[in-house]
């Protein structure tokens, strides 16, 4: 506990956006330890930090248990001499040991990071447009009036917890990648110091005339300044997600911000409306922002944990089963079996491979960030033919892996 003060003067001069405030939020951060905590120290002063953040991200039915790595630091006078290596070795032994199958972290030194097996997965697809634009927008493409009550949007209030909750569960149902959040981790998240401010939709009218609350939440955007770093909607709610950037693009006008930024899902079709509105898109960060990188560290369980959602890629696809692949791995021989009932990998020489990779790409085939043919045709990946290439592709469908930056804000 003596070291908080500490951790947080090197936190703070690597990472200038974290105010002491949010720093004394993330001390009481649901199941938060002080050992969650690794230090490398040269007597009493703390050379290199990082936090373990260890929760449950879900990839479609299944559910992995994963360590987020936050506010790594080390002194840049240190910055050559292996402390950071050595940190994330130790961080690595200790969230195998916690039974996590995935290392996640959001740095903007992606060529450090690949260099020690950790790959770029799941991309946030970034847009950005003029406010006064957007408002424009949307005002020549809005819908004829109706006589029935519109969605409107307004601050939310503490109150509203379970509105929270209930839209990002049926919003994130058939998402890859969204960390699970309970109710604790859910009342640590919305605490001032660490969201900015939520947004609320509400569909139809807010209070009738004797004060009795009517309407439901049907989606919500967190906001930091002109930033939107979640935003997230019930589904067949058509125009819940135009009255939140409606609201949010006023509320910039006033407070003399013009640009808004969006960090959504790739694969969100607002991205279109802001281009649309005369913004433009990015598909990577550029040099300042962070990217989410990944580090398998426990295949065989994740594997084992996917049972269910490569099964479910296997029916859709039309795949027999039982069905087995070998794949030799940065030079380790494995088999990959999946039947009605268990899907297994363990190590297996025998017999020639059916798929030669390194483990970064086995990591992206597991996450649906690797795109097989393409892979396959510039010879990212060595495919024994056609049979074993249309049972990869089966398996391993390509899909928008999404963990949204509001988890990694603040502590």
């Amino acid at each position: 506990m003596g070291d908080h003060a500490a951790i947080y003067q090197l936190v703070r001069a690597v990472h200038p956006g974290l105010s002491r405030e949010e720093f004394q939020d993330s001390l009481e951060t649901p199941g938060y330890q002080p050992g969650d905590r690794l230090l490398v120290k040269l007597r009493d002063r703390i050379l290199c930090h990082v936090q373990l953040a260890t929760g449950v991200m879900l990839l479609g039915s299944a559910q992995l248990p994963v360590c987020r790595l936050k506010h790594l630091a080390i002194l840049p006078e240190y910055g050559t001499a292996g402390f950071c290596r050595d940190l994330l070795a130790a961080a690595e032994r200790q969230m195998r040991a916690r039974g996590c199958v995935l290392a996640m972290l959001r740095t903007a030194a992606r060529p450090w990071f690949e260099r020690w097996g950790w790959v770029a997965c799941g991309q946030l697809g970034g847009s950005y447009a003029n406010a006064r634009d957007i408002l424009a927008h949307l005002a020549a493409h809005a819908e004829p009036p109706r006589m029935q009550p519109r969605c409107s949007a307004r601050i939310w209030r503490q109150v509203e917890l379970a509105g929270l909750m209930d839209v990002y569960q049926r919003s994130t149902a058939a998402r890859f990648g969204p960390m699970q959040r309970d109710e604790a981790y859910w009342r640590w998240l919305v605490r001032p110091a660490q969201r900015g401010a939520i947004i609320a939709a509400i569909d139809g009218r807010d209070t009738d005339e004797d004060g009795a609350r009517r309407a439901r939440m049907v989606g919500y955007a967190v906001l930091r300044r002109e930033r939107i770093v979640e935003l997230l909607t019930v589904p067949g709610q058509r125009q819940a997600p135009a009255a939140l950037l409606a609201w949010i693009c006023r509320e910039a006008i006033e407070c003399g911000l013009p640009t808004i930024f969006l960090d959504t899902p790739a694969d969100d079709t607002l991205h279109d409306l802001l281009v649309a509105a005369g913004g433009s898109r990015y598909l990577r960060p550029g040099p300042a922002r962070d990217e989410l990188m990944v580090r398998l560290l426990d295949p065989a369980e994740l594997i084992n944990r996917l049972e269910g959602v490569l099964r479910s890629h296997a029916w859709a696809a039309g795949q027999r089963m039982p069905c087995q692949l070998r794949l030799l791995v940065d030079g380790a021989a494995y088999r990959l079996t999946l039947s009605s009932r268990t899907a297994r990998f363990v190590p297996d020489r025998k017999g020639p491979a059916d798929l030669v990779c390194t483990r970064g790409q086995l990591t992206l085939l597991l996450l649906g960030g690797l795109e097989i043919t393409a892979a396959a045709a510039d010879g990212q990946l060595v495919v024994a033919n056609h049979r074993v290439l249309d049972t990869v592709r089966a398996l391993f469908p390509t899909f928008a892996l999404w963990t949204s930056p509001f988890d990694d804000l603040g502590g």
